[in-house]
């Protein structure tokens, strides 16, 4: 019988509570923002009371990045503290779990009062509990197919659920922005969101990357944009 890991949100390995079928060092996100690593114990000496050797491989050393997935991502995103944005990028998304929502879009059909309600209930506890979820949506006209679900289907019931949402409309100019999606968590922790050309999500990387330049990107992208509202009746783009 194994204690449970009270306080901790595993970032590699996989899912059981030893480390067998070589999946360690396993690493963990603390509640307070460390990382404490799992691994095979090391008998070159005998460290003081209190204290533990961990074996880890050298070039596991060299990692700068940790992939989240499934559990693990949502359980390290639902820990921020008070802030999480993101900048969204891509022209098209290509989600399986929107396939069947988007094709209904494009048919004409009426949106469903239960679309993305997960997702919503999600942000109104954000905000009941006093916290700040936002993005910029970065477009280019003409909107692309994805992007005219997103303005009909997508945006507007996640603003009603709490979400602060701006749109950057580079047509006819350029920023010092980059042209990948990230999350931005509490002004410090940073998640970039890998594409393929397509759409179709490769990973999700927790880096360890200068956080002030995230910051900055995130200012400018702010300062440069609208509110979704105010973008929608400027272009004329149909919200259903």
């Amino acid at each position: 019988m194994y204690a449970p890991k009270v306080g901790l949100t595993r970032l590699t390995g996989g899912f059981g509570p030893v480390c067998d079928d070589d999946d360690c060092p396993n690493v963990y996100l603390s509640d307070s923002g460390s990382i404490v690593v799992q691994g095979d114990t090391y008998i070159g000496f005998t460290p003081p009371l209190g204290e533990a050797l961990v074996e880890i491989p050298l070039m596991f050393l060299g990692r700068h990045s940790v992939l989240l997935d499934g559990d693990a991502w949502r359980e390290f995103f639902d820990r921020f503290e008070s802030e999480a944005w993101r900048l969204e990028v891509q022209p098209t998304y290509t989600m399986p779990k929107e396939s069947d929502s988007f094709a209904r879009f494009l048919r004409g059909e009426t949106k469903p009062e239960s679309h993305n309600i997960r997702w919503h209930e999600r942000v109104k506890g954000y905000r009941a509990d006093g916290k700040y979820i936002g993005r910029v949506r970065i477009v280019r006209q003409p909107l692309t197919d994805y992007q005219r679900y997103q303005f009909a289907w997508g945006i507007p019931g996640n603003i009603a659920a709490g979400e602060d949402i701006r749109v950057l409309d580079l047509t006819e100019s350029d920023l010092e922005i980059p042209d990948f999606d990230f999350w931005l968590f509490d002004e410090t922790r940073i998640v970039r969101l890998n594409y393929r050309p397509d759409g179709t999500q490769i990973n999700r990387e927790l880096v360890d990357e200068d956080p002030i330049v995230y910051r900055e990107w995130k200012r400018i992208a702010i300062e440069a944009s609208v509110p979704f509202s105010t973008y929608v009746e400027s272009q004329g783009v149909p919200r259903t």
